[in-house]
C-alpha cells in the first residue's frame, strides 16, 4: 500500500490536500490490520467473537431421563445435543461417565460440571475438584541456560514463585511441570508436587498451550488453573489471591497480569528503506503523560483460567469473559 502523507492538510500545494493526515494514518493502518485478521490462518481456534455463539449453540452433555442426586452417570442415561446454556463438552464424555450426581437433572437438560462429582480415572475412587496453581518449568531453556534452578538471592529461581503462591494460602495444590529430574527434585524440596512432562512437549517449538492441555487431560478434576511463571520472582501473593478470587467467585473466566505503559509505540523497520509510523499517538498531538490513561501491556507473571473455557476454545487460557490485574508499580522482574 502507497499513500502520501502530510502533517497538515492546509499547506500549499494540492499533494497536502490529497494526502492523508496523522489521524487518517492511523486509521489505515488499523484497517490494514483488520483486513490481515480477516484473510485468517490455516490454523484453527475459536475467536473470541465467536465464543458467545459457542457457549449458546454448541454440543453440551445432557441427561436422558429423570436423573437423580447419587446416581452414576452411564452411556445409557446421557447424551450430546445442542444445549443451551452449554455445559460439559463432548470431549469430556469418558470422564463424566462412572461419575456421579450431586444433584437431580432433569430430561434433556444440561448437566453442569458443578453438579458432577469427577471419578479418578485411574484409582476409581471419588476426588475433589480442584484449583491448581501449575508453573511450567522446561530443562531445556535456551536464553539462560538452567535458568529455573540458578540460584537468586539465596534461593533456586522456580522456589520464589512456588513460596509466593503458598502464601498466597488459596490453591488445592501446586504443581510444577517439566522434563528435568532435577527440577522436580527442586520443586518437591520446597512443597510442590512433580509432573514428570512428556519430553514430546518440552521441545524447543512446544508451546505453553500444548504443555498445559498435557498437563490438564491428565487432570479432570482440576476445574480452574492458575499458570504462574517462575522466570518473575517477584510474584505478589496478593495479587495471586485476588485473581484466585476473581475466578472462584465467577467474576470472570480468565485473569492475567498487567501493567500500564506509557510508552509511544511506532511500527518495526524490518527492511532497509523502510520508514516507520506511530502506533498508538499522533504525533502532532503528542499527550502529556497525565493526560493519557496509556496502553494495558501483559506483564506475563499469571494467567488464571476456568479449565472448561480453556477446552471450549481449543486451549485459549484467555478467553470467555477476560479481566486484568494491574502490577504493583516496578515490582514485576522477568529473568529470561
Amino acid at each position: 500500500v502507497e499513500r502520501h502523507v502530510t502533517l497538515d492538510k492546509t499547506w500549499k500545494g494540492s499533494d497536502h490536500s490529497a494526502s492523508l493526515d496523522m489521524d487518517e494514518l492511523a486509521t489505515l493502518c488499523r484497517e490494514i490490520r483488520i483486513l490481515e485478521r480477516a484473510l485468517g490462518t490455516p490454523d484453527k481456534y475459536l475467536l473470541d467473537c465467536e465464543a458467545p455463539f459457542k457457549r449458546k449453540l454448541g454440543k453440551s452433555i445432557v441427561a436422558v431421563g429423570n436423573l437423580k442426586k447419587g446416581q452414576i452417570l452411564t452411556k445409557e442415561n446421557i447424551t450430546v445435543k445442542n444445549a443451551e446454556p452449554q455445559g460439559i463438552p463432548p470431549q469430556k464424555v469418558d470422564r463424566v461417565i462412572g461419575s456421579t450426581l450431586l444433584d437431580d437433572v432433569n430430561n434433556d437438560e444440561t448437566i453442569p460440571e458443578s453438579a458432577i462429582q469427577f471419578k479418578n480415572e485411574s484409582s476409581g475412587s471419588d476426588v475433589k475438584k480442584k484449583f491448581i496453581a501449575l508453573i511450567l518449568a522446561r530443562a531445556g531453556s535456551k536464553g539462560v541456560p538452567g535458568k529455573n534452578i540458578k540460584v537468586i538471592n539465596g534461593r533456586p529461581l522456580l522456589a520464589w514463585s512456588i513460596l509466593a503462591l503458598q502464601k498466597a494460602g488459596c490453591f488445592d495444590e501446586i504443581w510444577v511441570s517439566t522434563d528435568g529430574e532435577e527440577i522436580g527434585k527442586v520443586a518437591e524440596d520446597y512443597g510442590a508436587l512433580f509432573h514428570r512432562r512428556d519430553p514430546n512437549y518440552a521441545l524447543d517449538t512446544s508451546s505453553s498451550r500444548e504443555s498445559l492441555q498435557e498437563f490438564l487431560d491428565v487432570h479432570p478434576e482440576v476445574w480452574a488453573c492458575a499458570f504462574v511463571q517462575c522466570t518473575t520472582p517477584t510474584q505478589e501473593p496478593e495479587k495471586l489471591l485476588q485473581a484466585y478470587n476473581m475466578i472462584n467467585n465467577d467474576e470472570c473466566d480468565s485473569v492475567f497480569s498487567a501493567s500500564r505503559s506509557h510508552k509511544f509505540r511506532w511500527t518495526p523497520i524490518l527492511q532497509p528503506g523502510q520508514i516507520t509510523f506511530p502506533l498508538n499517538f499522533n504525533p502532532i498531538r503528542r499527550p502529556r503523560r497525565q493526560d493519557w490513561e496509556g496502553d494495558i501491556v501483559e506483564s506475563g507473571a499469571y494467567y488464571l483460567f476456568k479449565t472448561s473455557v480453556f477446552y471450549e476454545t481449543c486451549g485459549n487460557y484467555q478467553a470467555g469473559r477476560v479481566r486484568y490485574l494491574l502490577d504493583s508499580e516496578n515490582d514485576i522482574v522477568d529473568i529470561d
